[in-house]
């Protein structure tokens, strides 16, 4: 028991080195982690701000605004899946089924396939059904 608890703390601290050095380097204002081991969290951390003109300190929980940084962060977990057979992009994507959106779904996503969604390419079907809804 010992010894995983050094191991832990060697863990946090070279985690926390690493962060503030990440920080000081790249010029960082601030970041959110979690250190993830066998399917099992082993460290979180917020370093620096969450919003430099407050002086909002970073915490392991904070919600970054990141725009369109996310939209390639989905293609490569979506290409890895690709990559290990467990969907295809030719796949309907049926997006309410796949992830937890709430009431924001829409009568066109079974005309979509995954490939289309990270094109963001419209079937021609739904394309149509579109235009006779807004007339």
């Amino acid at each position: 028991m010992f010894l995983c608890l050094v191991a832990k703390a060697s863990l946090a601290d070279s985690v926390d080195a690493y962060a503030r050095e990440l920080l000081k380097k790249q010029h960082v204002v601030g970041l959110s982690l979690a250190v993830v081991k066998d399917g099992r969290i082993v460290k979180v951390g917020g370093y620096g701000f969450a919003n430099i003109e407050t002086k909002t300190p970073a915490r392991p929980g904070t919600v970054y605004k990141i725009a369109s940084v996310s939209k390639q962060f989905f293609a490569s977990a979506v290409m890895l899946l690709v990559g290990e057979g467990k969907i295809r992009l030719d796949d309907k994507a049926n997006i309410s089924t796949r992830l937890p959106i709430h009431g924001r779904t829409s009568q066109f996503e079974s005309y979509l396939a995954i490939r289309q969604v990270l094109s963001k390419i419209r079937p021609v079907s739904c394309r149509s059904s579109l235009r006779k809804m807004l007339r």
